[in-house]
């Protein structure tokens, strides 16, 4: 597997946000993983996370379902996605009009780069 791109898609008006991986398999077929979440403002440096659900689909929508899987090599009882009910927070380091700097309770490092 090739991850491609990793980017996070914000929507600032209901708080909510999805994290995604564009990635490619070794047959080509381009797929998504995608964690979505929601957050509150606990404070003006920390957001609280409610993680709601994660998730794998296909680039292509023409792609069958049945044709993802199997490039995956995941068979028909996996899942793809599945809901996630757990929480976390994030403290702002550094916010600027085109860079965040995040650091997570799980001793993570995010550093975001504005993509207009």
């Amino acid at each position: 597997m090739k991850i491609a791109e990793i980017f996070q898609e914000i929507n600032i008006s209901d708080r909510e946000y999805n994290n995604l991986i564009v990635f490619t398999v070794g047959s080509g077929v381009k797929g998504i993983a995608a964690v979505k979440a929601c957050y509150s403002i606990e404070n003006d440096k920390r957001l609280n996370v409610n993680f709601i659900q994660t998730s794998a689909y296909p680039v292509e929508k023409s792609l069958e379902v049945s044709e993802f899987r199997k490039a995956l090599a995941v068979d028909n009882d996996s899942v793809l996605a599945s809901p996630l009910e757990f929480s976390g927070w994030v403290d702002i380091t550094y916010l600027d009009e085109n860079f965040r700097l995040v650091r997570g309770n799980s001793h993570n490092l995010y550093v975001l780069v504005r993509n207009d």
